[in-house]
């Protein structure tokens, strides 16, 4: 169905939004378009479906004066529907008038690169002279195109003769309305020509700007009324497409990973009992000092616990008991065993891969709804998404593996994917980490609307804290897979 119709000015490049969200069902996308010129020189690119899949968006670039051409677009949706619309647009100038004081010829200003472009036909135009008395009034000859009017003048001379009416000019390419530019000066009339031989009629050329109003001359003789020329059609004015007005929605946010348990606090000793204080002894003298005996042989460490002392008696505020020792500080816990992408970045696949949702055919629960990468149907060219991952500060045991859930609702076809892993520490640029591809994985359906898992043990050590990225290029050669799917990715150890 046509969608309206647009204008587009020449060497301009417009970004173009279409919403389908009145057309389409509760819970369906769309998950590719595109679209194409019927005819012309303009050209289309960067076709992007809203990150809500509810619209597209596009640029419309260039296009020659004059051309009025349709934009062809086909869009296709998560519940297999594919809808055709167009656009027409019109070319017209991107300048105004222009009018060369040395040889009083009008112009359309068109501002871009040179090129040559449709010659127009050139109205007469003459300066103003000396009004002769009124000649006798001839044949009226073919009317020929409207010329530029002068500017009003403050004396009024005599009236000069009729001028011959010249012959009809060929027609040239229909432009644009211009500006209507100052009025100029009403020529002198020539004397009246004989009647010419009648030609054929050419189509009516454009209107030309008006000009000033010349000077009055003097009435002069009253002519013969010669004939009326025929007034030409006036052009309609295309209608203004609308802007679109939806805002796309914001991106879901990662999970929470959960947070490792704390070790546990070993036991406090006991307060051991306050002895009492001893009568002070005399002093007695110091007696000499014994040879160093010599040092024995180490027992062996005991393996036995000795028994709990009993409870000692509270303190006082003067006497308090022996602090007991404290416990050991626990191991620190592990980190969450799944991480999900902070970030997933789809532009490169310029609309074959979109964020959207996978509905089953089957959802009897109205909780089928899976959020994911979709990729389109019969991919024609390979497509990467870029995910990053915020890893925890422990990394937990085990292998690190990608972990793929895929929907699809087929039952045949093949999908054919390569990963590519590498690590970057906080501080450096993630964009010059280096990244080993695995092996290719193949995955076949056999079953529609299932749960399909894939595991791909990654080479690239995790490290904590660092950033993770994964790229995930789908690959079409052999891809075979003719239904839309949905891609759900995370990091987990096993």
């Amino acid at each position: 169905m046509r969608l309206g119709t647009i204008i587009q000015t020449v060497n301009n490049r417009t970004l173009i939004r279409v919403s389908y969200n009145d057309w389409l069902a509760q819970g369906e996308v769309l998950t590719n378009a595109l679209v194409v010129v019927d005819s012309g020189t303009a050209t289309v690119d960067t076709v992007t479906v809203t990150p809500d899949g509810k619209g597209i968006s596009f640029f419309l670039d260039g296009g020659t004066l004059n051309d009025v051409f349709n934009m062809i677009i086909t869009a296709n949706t998560s519940f297999s529907q594919s809808r055709n619309d167009h656009i027409t647009v019109g070319v017209q100038i991107n300048g105004g008038p222009v009018i060369n004081s040395g040889n009083a010829s009008a112009l359309l200003s068109i501002v871009g690169p040179t090129g040559a472009g449709p010659t127009g036909p050139t109205g007469p135009f003459s300066v103003a002279g000396f009004t002769g008395d009124t000649g006798p009034t001839g044949y009226t000859g073919n009317t020929g195109p409207t010329g530029m009017t002068g500017a009003t003048g403050t004396l009024t001379g005599p009236t000069g003769p009729t001028g011959a009416t010249g012959p009809q000019g060929t027609a040239g390419t229909v432009g644009g309305t211009g500006l209507t530019g100052p009025t100029g000066f009403t020529g002198a009339t020539g004397a009246q020509g004989s009647q010419g031989v009648q030609g054929n009629v050419g189509a009516t050329g454009p209107t030309g700007f008006t000009g000033a109003t010349g000077a009055q001359g003097s009435q002069g003789v009253q002519g013969n009324v010669g004939a009326t020329g025929a007034t030409g059609p006036t052009g309609a004015t295309g209608a203004a497409g609308s802007n679109s007005t939806v805002t796309g929605p914001t991106g879901p946010t990662g999970a929470q990973g959960t947070a490792g348990s704390g070790g546990a606090t070993g036991p406090t000793g006991p307060t051991g009992f306050t002895g009492s204080a001893g009568a002070n002894g005399a002093a007695g003298s110091t007696g000499p000092t014994g040879p160093t005996g010599a040092t024995g042989a180490a027992g062996a460490a005991s393996t036995v616990t000795g028994p709990t002392g009993a409870t000692g008696t509270a303190g006082s505020a003067t006497n308090t008991g022996a602090t007991g020792p404290s416990g050991p500080t626990g191991p620190t816990g592990p980190g969450p065993a799944t991480v999900f992408p902070s970030s997933i970045y789809l532009g490169a696949a310029n609309g074959r891969l979109t964020h959207t949702v996978y509905t089953p055919a089957t959802n009897t629960n109205s909780a089928g709804y899976i959020e994911g990468i979709g990729v389109v149907a019969s991919l024609a060219q390979d497509s990467v998404a870029t995910l990053q991952f915020n890893l925890p500060a422990a990394i937990p045991s085990g292998t690190c593996k990608l972990r793929l859930l895929a929907f699809a609702g087929a039952t045949g076809g093949t999908a054919k994917l390569t990963i590519a892993d590498g690590v970057t520490a906080v501080g450096s640029n993630i964009g010059a980490a280096t990244l080993t591809s695995e092996t290719q994985t193949s995955q076949t359906w056999s079953s529609a609307d299932v749960i399909v898992e894939i595991k791909t043990a990654l080479s690239v050590a995790p490290v904590a804290s660092n950033v993770y990225t994964v790229k995930i290029t789908f690959q079409t050669g052999s891809w075979t897979l003719a239904a839309n799917s949905v891609w759900q990715a995370s990091l987990i150890w096993e």
